[in-house]
């Protein structure tokens, strides 16, 4: 099961695209992070991110297809989220 708390780090790594700053601006540790993000990628059966350098969204992760953040959607996130 996923949870609101998976989906903010979903939003933050993708706007950094590196685990390193979105754990520090998140203040979590690296670890925590990529947990959360291996619990999106179990729930939805695929890779949300090639984990190489520099990061890549894979192409069939949410973020890639259909699912895209928009400017309203970002200004919402951080005021629900705080980030």
């Amino acid at each position: 099961m996923i949870n609101f708390l998976n989906l903010k780090y979903f939003l933050i790594l993708s706007e950094e695209m590196n685990f390193r700053k979105a754990a520090h601006k998140l203040y979590i540790t690296q670890q925590s992070l990529s947990g959360h993000i291996q619990k999106l990628e179990e729930y939805f059966g695929v890779p949300l991110f090639y984990r190489s350098t520099p990061l890549r969204l894979a192409p069939d992760s949410p973020e890639k297809q259909s699912c895209r953040v928009t400017d309203p959607g970002k200004r919402s996130a951080k005021r629900t989220f705080g980030h």
